[in-house]
């Protein structure tokens, strides 16, 4: 609540000096250009790098996880949709053919509607973060890659999931698209 108003501000500052523009993705020039205009002295793309070495390294099975599963790596919260995945993964009847639901992430704002539904869902498993050496082995052995969030910075979990192989869904809007 109340965050909206300070997005506003900032960008109608942003717009009003005139800044040369650096974005992350595409995407968001392509948004920001739609919503302040393009009379900017310039405007570039430059994509952040993925994290070096993450596909090289230690693996460890985190504990409690076994079987397959499905993966979602990212903050747990209203902004990312986690508790209307657990409920289609509820509906899908994944978890009577042995499969996981696997969420990994701290928590943001609307984080406890999600760990309340899945604590109560069975098949989810939400053990919190994980480490480098945990990510390469949920990487590697999971069965898909789910993210599908309602508003994305970067979108740095699909990126390493597609790395990997990982056949991955995730919400047709933005950078997540893009990706």
């Amino acid at each position: 609540p109340g965050v909206e108003q300070f997005y506003h501000r900032a960008y109608a500052e942003t717009r009003a000096a005139k800044p040369h523009m650096v974005f992350v993705s595409k995407t968001s020039q392509r948004e920001f250009h739609a919503r302040y205009g393009t009379d900017f002295p310039s405007s570039t793309v430059i994509y952040i790098p993925t994290r070096p070495g993450m596909d090289a390294g230690e693996e460890r099975q985190p504990q409690g996880i076994d079987g397959p599963f499905l993966l979602t790596v990212g903050s747990i919260g209203d902004r990312k949709n986690q508790r209307r995945c657990i409920e289609a993964f509820a509906e899908s009847g994944l978890a009577d053919e042995g499969w996981s639901y696997v969420l990994i992430g701290g928590r943001e704002s609307g984080a406890e509607a999600a760990v309340d539904l899945g604590a109560r869902t069975p098949g989810v498993v939400m053990p919190g973060y994980a480490d480098d050496a945990e990510l390469r082995w949920l990487y590697r052995h999971s069965g898909g890659f789910v993210l599908m969030s309602l508003l994305e910075g970067f979108g740095m979990p699909v990126i390493e999931a597609a790395g990997y192989g990982l056949p991955c869904l995730v919400s047709e809007s933005g950078i997540l698209t893009e990706i």
